[in-house]
């Protein structure tokens, strides 16, 4: 009888279409002992990440999502903080980022971010590979929705802007196409988009960027998780 139950357990676990089993390889947040001193260049919380690396012309930190903006909250924090970044007025481009390790195909990627009080043309995380990119970006309108920017084109999200917090995930489908998943705190609001997306074969990384910020604007991100199944 045991012999018969064991054949068809491992039976039914080849049926196509079977239900895998998915697993974290990767995971870091805020509240990890390693930013106790602070978020210092270099730095490397949780696992399967590459080391944080921080742009000389920007201020990173720990700090307080619930101050970010207007509405005071819900923010993203853990532990009752976030990673701060800011970068110059002036300067445009990645203020902090790090290599994803293992994550590819088949692959996700959760950043929960905080734009803030962002204003055109706004702030964003994004992913990027060896030859592509993919960018979620607030643009700080009251009235304006998240936009995604790939390298092809630029879609106009059903998502609408709040400085309350975001789960972003990046799910690559294939060699190319992205899913793209924004989920809003504030709101609940949630919306998934597929996008044009070419990973390539090196390893990809992600950054929280700005444009042209005025003093004081930051972006905070606070827990990145990459799931494989």
């Amino acid at each position: 009888m045991k012999i018969a139950t064991l054949s068809c357990a491992c039976a039914i676990a080849s049926v196509p279409g079977a239900v895998l089993a998915s697993f974290v390889v990767a995971y870091d947040d805020a509240a990890d002992a390693t930013y106790n001193s602070g978020w210092a260049n270099g730095s490397n919380g949780g696992y399967g990440f590459g080391a944080w690396s921080h742009s000389a012309v920007g201020t990173q930190s720990m700090g307080d999502s619930n101050t970010n903006g207007a509405l005071g909250g819900p923010g993203i924090n853990i532990g009752g903080r976030a990673w701060q970044a800011e970068l110059n007025p002036g300067w445009s481009g990645a203020v902090s980022g790090r290599t994803l390790g293992s994550y590819g195909i088949g692959d996700s990627l959760e950043v929960d971010v905080d734009f803030g009080a962002a204003g055109t043309p706004g702030q964003g995380v994004a992913i990027f590979g060896s030859g592509d990119v993919c960018q979620v970006q607030a643009i700080g309108l009251s009235s304006g929705n998240l936009l995604i920017n790939t390298t092809s084109t630029t879609i106009t999200t059903s998502v609408p802007y709040s400085d309350g917090g975001y789960r972003v995930t990046f799910g690559i489908v294939n060699a190319t196409s992205l899913d793209v998943t924004i989920q809003s705190f504030a709101t609940s609001v949630s919306q998934t988009y597929n996008v044009a997306y070419a990973p390539g074969s090196g390893v990809q990384s992600m950054t929280l960027q700005t444009t042209n910020p005025p003093s004081g604007q930051a972006v905070y991100a606070s827990r990145m998780k990459v799931t494989s199944a």
